[in-house]
């Protein structure tokens, strides 16, 4: 696998996250992982185990080309922003720009996500 084909990616959901590696040219998922979410959380706790889910693969694969998540809407894909409200979870990041707030977490600060 080259490095510059794998995408640490996470699934998020009211409940868990599903996350992983997957490698662009074999379509092929390694490391796959179900991790709980208290989407109901403060934004620190919700954007901290995003974190938390990242960093984990990150030290098995420290080399990755960038980051992919899916995430519930409504939400601004393009810019990262999340607009979900109303409806018991996640309202704690209801504005906050995903992208941003999880770069200035995360280790290294200059990985692309989407």
């Amino acid at each position: 696998m080259a490095d510059d084909q794998l995408i640490i990616t996470l699934d998020v959901g009211g409940s868990s996250i599903k996350s992983g590696v997957v490698d662009l040219a074999s379509l092929s998922v390694s490391d796959f992982n179900t991790t709980p979410i208290n989407s109901r959380g403060t934004a620190e706790s919700i954007l901290q185990t995003l974190t938390d889910v990242i960093e984990y693969h990150w030290q098995k694969i420290p080399s990755v080309y960038g980051i992919g998540l899916g995430f519930p809407g409504p939400c601004d894909y393009a810019s990262g922003i999340s607009y979900i409200t109303g409806v018991e979870k996640y309202d704690a990041i209801y504005g906050v720009n995903i992208h941003d707030a999880l770069k200035a977490k995360l280790s290294d600060q200059t990985i692309p996500i989407r």
